[in-house]
């Protein structure tokens, strides 16, 4: 179903454009390429698909005539790239992701970088930005794969100098011109000046999706959507998703852009890829010494603007005035109202003059797109990491797909220049997760599963496992070594998952039970008798590349839900003690059982005495929150929905209590480990059999001779002889040497 758009992108006649002017689409197209100004892009565009009758839309629809249309040798070279990479056959000729609803939200290089993966997908993809222009002259570094990524899509056709540096750079607002201008050419949809409040449940039956965007009567809020994709770096974006921050040691920098005037001088400055006080001492202390800058690093890359970044120790800053005084708060420390402008100017002018070794004269600082200075001052000790990459949320019968990509997702370390690959590569995470969303093949928690198992190995990306990178795609085993070193487990990923249909996820679970076993059996029946084991072999070698394959065998042997009476039987004994405390399905809603736990093996973290049982929302939400920081047990209801409900979701509570119950039984045995070890070091002191053994077999024979464990269960045995023969292996050098039992507790 594609979107009832009644004006092509950017509303024509808001830009004063009724009329289109007198010219062929090549040369519309050729205006297109030149164009670095936002409004003059949108305009132009507008008059290309008025030019040939048409709307945004799926790639199918739109991006054939205007391949067609455009002759020049230009627009050739971009079509040769752009026909090669969507060849793919991960994008099924553009059928991968048809009827898919896509909103992105910010314009910024990755949310751009997955529009265009989404439309390549055959998905009907709208793009939102708020701000009206792109102003970032800041110079981000390209790693070899970002690089050859944007080589794929044509950028060289924008930008002939890429990849063609010692040092690979680019300004992010050069960067996200190339990509808004490829997406557009698929059949993006973009509207700027449009900014994200929130999405919109459905109504009814027939209603979809909706989100409420500024201004009010935008059209985009008649829109229907299946996906929703935060790209604009804003922690609190999309609601639903929580983060935390890493918090070093104060790193104070400092960015500014200088006018590239084209002059000799500006020719010949030399770039410098990064200098560290630690490598380059002499160079650092004597620019202290002249200047009074003190840095701790320092980079100058050379584009559109002569751009520096540099980290400045504070003590520096205070003492020449750029930091008008010092706050033991950190967060007030770079306020607007505690830095001097002037001062920080002439901080980076003699900076800059400094290491560039005075090439670059009558330095003068660019203009931001309010006419002010580009230079700015930030603490980027904070580093923020999401807790979860995606969430889905159905609600009577309609699905709505939540990602994160980019900076949403995991802020980069600026001097690394790992934003742009991260970036990138969590698009196409996300976009591969739509691809499975659409396919209705995989069950939702396995969707849920890899794609967060996939944002567990993302921050370990680094420029040196990111290799034969000529070969990736969005299908993740081409990019990542091995995709199940994440471990995210089915627990986590039903807290991701929001249904009003509770139901439905047992079915989920047990369709994937079945899809297992009906794959498996069918790969075997295959197999010929004289291959079998050969052929065996090599499919479990394959499955261990699989993550989802992986997860799946674990599910089934270690996360079974245990049945009602067996739970109800094992609270019961917990709890026995407790007088007035009753186990049940219904009375547990009551946070009462799960308090009179914690009170059991955490005495010192609940005052259960104190409860009011009346209280279930508080009850169940304190319980909740000890489990998940003591236990690290997620909870997959909330207090409100305890009270709401006479009896709890039957499938999410089960499952929730199962595991509970392992959790604590785990304890059990660690502390029935303990005692065993206690009275065998007792036996070991006042018994010298033991001593006079030579060998775990010796240790098997005599075991039950000994008094202690003839009054204890029949495991204890076993841990005896598990713990004796590590000592007697590994600690052999202890008796000789009179030191004290080694496994003493």
């Amino acid at each position: 179903m594609t979107q009832d758009i009644s004006n092509p992108l950017g509303n024509i006649e808001r830009n004063g454009r009724k009329n289109v002017p007198d010219c062929n689409a090549s040369d519309i197209f050729d205006k297109i390429l030149r164009s670095d100004d936002l409004k003059d892009l949108i305009c132009s565009y507008n008059d290309l698909c008025q030019q040939l009758k048409l709307l945004p839309g799926p790639l199918q629809t739109f991006y054939p005539t205007i391949k067609n249309n455009v002759k020049i040798w230009k627009g050739k070279s971009l079509w040769n790239c752009l026909d090669k990479h969507q060849s793919h056959k991960v994008y099924e000729n553009g059928n991968a992701c048809k009827n898919l609803r896509v909103l992105i939200v910010g314009a910024g290089p990755c949310g751009l970088r997955a529009a265009i993966e989404a439309q390549l997908l055959g998905a009907n993809v709208t793009v939102i930005e708020k701000r009206t222009y792109f102003s970032r002259n800041n110079v981000v570094k390209l790693w070899p794969f970002v690089i050859q990524d944007l080589k794929t899509l044509g950028a060289k056709v924008f930008h002939g100098k890429l990849g063609t540096g010692d040092i690979e750079h680019i300004s992010i607002k050069k960067l996200q011109f190339i990509l808004l201008k490829i997406s557009l050419f698929l059949g993006v949809q973009f509207f700027h000046g449009t900014c994200y409040k929130d999405f919109v449940y459905p109504c009814g039956k027939k209603s979809g999706w909706h989100v409420k965007v500024n201004p009010i009567d935008h059209p985009v809020n008649k829109y229907e959507f299946d996906v929703i994709v935060s790209a604009d770096g804003n922690k609190q974006s999309v609601k639903g998703f929580k983060g935390s921050e890493l918090r070093g040691k104060l790193a104070i920098a400092i960015t500014a852009n200088f006018i590239n005037k084209q002059l000799d001088a500006d020719v010949k400055a030399e770039e410098i890829c990064g200098v560290s006080y630690i490598y380059k001492q002499e160079l650092f202390k004597a620019m202290k010494e002249t200047t009074g800058i003190d840095l701790e690093n320092i980079v100058y890359y050379k584009g559109d603007t002569h751009y520096f970044v540099m980290t400045a120790k504070k003590q520096s800053l205070l003492d020449k005035g750029v930091i008008i005084k010092d706050t033991l708060n950190s967060k007030d420390l770079l306020l607007s109202s505690n830095v001097s402008k002037l001062a920080l100017i002439d901080y980076v002018e003699k900076a800059a003059s400094y290491v560039t070794k005075e090439q670059l004269p009558n330095l003068e600082l660019e203009r931001n797109h309010d006419g002010k200075e580009d230079v700015a001052i930030f603490d980027f000790t904070n580093m923020w990491q999401a807790d979860n990459s995606c969430r889905i949320i159905e609600r009577k019968g309609k699905k709505l797909l939540l990602g994160l990509v980019g900076d949403s997702l995991l802020e980069p370390f600026w001097p690394t220049g790992s934003g742009c690959a991260k970036g990138f590569f969590s698009c196409f995470d996300m976009c591969w997760m739509m691809k499975q969303f659409n396919s209705g093949k995989t069950s939702l928690l396995e969707i849920i599963v890899e794609r967060e198992s996939l944002f567990r190995i993302l921050p370990q990306m680094t420029t040196d496992n990111i290799k034969n990178f000529t070969n990736y795609s969005l299908e993740p085993l081409s990019r990542y070594v091995n995709t199940n070193k994440g471990g995210f487990l089915v627990s986590d990923a039903l807290a991701l998952l929001d249904t009003d249909a509770p139901d439905e996820m047992k079915i989920i679970l047990d369709n994937s039970k079945h899809e297992k076993t009906s794959k498996k059996t069918s790969n075997l029946e295959q197999f010929s008798k004289q291959d079998k084991i050969k052929n065996i072999s090599q499919l479990q070698s394959h499955n261990t590349t699989n993550s989802l394959t992986l997860v799946r065998q674990k599910l089934r042997k270690r996360e079974s839900i245990m049945p009602e009476e067996l739970l109800i039987s094992w609270f019961k004994n917990e709890v026995s003690s407790y007088q007035g405390v009753s186990v049940n399905i219904s009375s547990l809603k009551d946070g009462t059982v799960l308090c009179a736990l914690l009170h059991k093996y955490r005495p010192h973290l609940i005052d259960f005495y104190s409860l009011d049982k009346n209280n279930v929302v508080e009850n169940n939400n304190r319980a909740f929150n000890i489990f998940e920081k003591e236990f690290g047990i997620k909870p997959l209801l909330t207090g409100n929905e305890m009270l709401e409900h006479k009896r709890p979701n039957s499938f999410k509570f089960l499952f929730y209590l199962t595991q509970v119950q392992k959790k604590l039984s785990a304890e059990n045995k660690a502390n029935d480990v303990i005692k065993v070890m206690k009275i065998w070091s007792i036996e070991y002191q006042n018994n010298n059999q033991l001593n006079n053994h030579k060998s775990s077999t010796d240790v098997l024979i005599n075991i039950p001779q000994l008094s202690p464990f003839k009054k204890e269960k029949t495991s204890y045995k076993y841990v005896f002889l598990i713990l004796h023969a590590i000592q007697m292996t590994f600690f052999a050098g202890f008796k000789s040497c009179n030191h004290s039992n080694p496994l003493h507790v």
